[in-house]
């Protein structure tokens, strides 16, 4: 039974994950009288990404260590969301901005390395494998696309998001793999 317990419990925190990171990877905004605000805040992905790292902590202690940084990461960007509302922007197209995206990327970079490890505690090497894959894939798009940001080669930056988008996108279908295989009663 506490085998079962277990994988629950690794199972939920995979799902808090995809929902934490749908979160921070897609914004969507909406108007409010001429105020602009996203109706998927990046804070709420960090405090469900935190929740994920709970629950994940039992399987791999690594993810203890990142609860206290995804927390300040939600504070920054629940300030950034107030900001908003209040027509401030903290983050928007400044090095800051840049460095947040940055820290963000390291973040889904550590998780990765996290969730293979978890894959490999588990002997699940073709999960094990996919996610080694994809954290290198992540943050050579995620970097790349920062670059050329910084250096205005909006061309080249198109490229890069849509390697993004795509490491997502398989990032989000191999982790709903994952959480079934753990625990076959969660489809």
């Amino acid at each position: 039974m506490e085998a079962q317990q277990k994988n629950r419990a690794t199972a939920t925190g995979i799902a808090l994950m995809m929902v934490g990171l749908l979160f921070i990877f897609f914004n969507l905004t909406r108007d409010f009288g001429g105020i602009s605000l996203s109706i998927t805040p990046d804070f709420v992905g960090c405090i469900l990404l935190y929740l994920a790292e709970k629950k994940l902590q039992q399987e791999n202690p690594d993810f203890a260590r990142l609860k206290v940084f995804t927390l300040v990461l939600a504070a920054a960007q629940f300030a950034q969301w107030v900001g908003s509302a209040a027509k401030i922007a903290f983050f928007a197209n400044t090095v800051v901005g840049v460095a947040y995206s940055m820290v963000c990327a390291l973040l889904v970079y550590v998780l990765l390395g996290n969730i293979q490890a978890i894959a490999r505690s588990r002997h699940m090497d073709k999960f094990e494998k996919f996610f080694k894959a994809l954290k290198y894939v992540y943050l050579v798009a995620t970097v790349g696309s920062l670059l050329c940001l910084l250096l205005n080669q909006p061309q080249v930056y198109m490229v890069f998001i849509m390697a993004s988008f795509l490491a997502v996108l398989l990032l989000y279908l191999q982790l709903n793999a994952l959480r079934s295989a753990i625990d076959p009663k969660t489809k």
